[in-house]
């Protein structure tokens, strides 16, 4: 009489409850797949997973990785999915070389940075401000889009526009803010270029103050560019909603915190795509190639990154290398919210992204050529 293998049962229990959590992992990583393609006034919330998407992705790869040990048929599942959207992938996870520009095409480069104010209201603002400039310095971009750019008419150490004219040879800039203290301290976003500025513009965004995009068309070598700096409607977390994130939250706080969370970030995805399709708009009517800058405060699995790429190619995938994560701070540092964005007619040469924390956001600089 055969007897029961009691350790045999056990593994056939647990492959069981392992292959339900990796079909929820995959359900999880289609929902991501949605949130790219329904606007987010249709339906909300699905918005809310594609942040997410690095993290189920990771899970999923976690699962190949030990299917392939244990039962690789069952690794298929999760390969077949992530496949299903490779596209995404790539735009989260990229590999390339640098190029070189075609003979009679002429070089130049441009960086976005969120430079968060310069650093004015940190402990060693200082300090700060003197290495974002040696930085900048170092990178030597001929265009620099800042969102977050602070400019101070009674502090001369934070003259930044003085300063970037005079160091960095920025003799062209165009400037908008959407704060002003007591007239002397300004706050908004600017650009600054060593070639010639020949048109001005400026898109507003309904209902947000607080954010809105320029735009200015350059004279690079015989051909006219212009480049856009955006700042997108951020989610304006508060401090005791980074708390969430701490583990030493109480259940009552996360449960609390967790829906307060998901309003934020749902009228934040619903505001972004109101701006994108303004912005998109705007793009589509432009009589030159265009550059778009800026920190879009959503991952490239969103609505507002799906109508931005619509006719524009994303330079962390066309020559970008790695995560390509941009954010810094207490929320998962996998995301990547800042961006250069080309028309087609326009070759990207290379990517960087600048390693030094100088802010709450990594600067990211292009090689292109026309």
């Amino acid at each position: 009489m055969a007897t029961e293998n009691p350790s045999g049962k056990r593994k056939s229990v647990l492959n069981k409850i392992l292959v339900y959590l990796n079909w929820l992992v995959i359900l999880a990583l289609v929902l991501t797949y949605l949130s790219f393609h329904i606007s987010p006034t249709i339906l909300g919330y699905i918005s809310t997973i594609g942040l997410a998407y690095p993290i189920i992705l990771m899970i999923n790869l976690a699962f190949i990785g030990f299917w392939l040990i244990r039962r690789w048929k069952f690794a298929l599942f999760s390969i077949f999915f992530i496949l299903l959207g490779f596209n995404h992938f790539r735009s989260c996870i990229a590999w390339n070389t640098p190029d070189i520009a075609e003979e009679g095409k002429k070089e130049f480069t441009v960086m976005s940075f969120n430079a968060r104010l310069f650093g004015v209201y940190w402990s060693k603002k200082h300090e700060i401000r003197d290495s974002i400039f040696a930085m900048l310095k170092s990178e030597n971009a001929d265009v620099i889009c800042f969102q977050e750019f602070y400019q101070s008419e009674q502090d001369p150490a934070y003259d930044n526009r003085g300063a970037l004219m005079k160091k960095l040879g920025m003799k062209h800039f165009h400037e908008r803010f959407t704060h002003a203290t007591s007239g002397k301290e300004y706050f908004g976003v600017s650009i600054f270029s060593k070639y010639p500025i020949i048109y001005k513009g400026a898109i507003p965004f309904e209902g947000d103050a607080n954010n809105f995009c320029i735009f200015v068309d350059l004279k690079v070598g015989n051909d006219t560019v212009r480049v856009y700096d955006g700042h997108l409607a951020s989610i304006r977390f508060q401090t005791e909603d980074y708390a969430l994130f701490d583990e030493r939250s109480q259940t009552q706080d996360v449960e609390d915190g967790a829906m307060r969370v998901a309003k934020l970030l749902r009228r934040g995805f619903r505001k972004r795509e109101a701006q994108a399709l303004k912005l998109s708009e705007s793009v589509a009517e432009s009589p030159y190639p265009v550059v778009l800058c800026g920190d879009f405060n959503d991952t490239p699995v969103s609505y507002c990154y799906n109508v931005l790429t619509d006719d524009l190619n994303d330079t962390f995938v066309e020559k970008g290398n790695g995560l390509g994560n941009t954010h810094i701070g207490k929320i998962p540092a996998v995301l990547r919210i800042d961006y250069i964005l080309t028309s087609p007619k326009i070759d990207v040469l290379q990517y960087k992204r600048i390693s030094q924390k100088l802010s709450d956001h990594h600067p990211i600089k292009v090689k292109m050529a026309i």
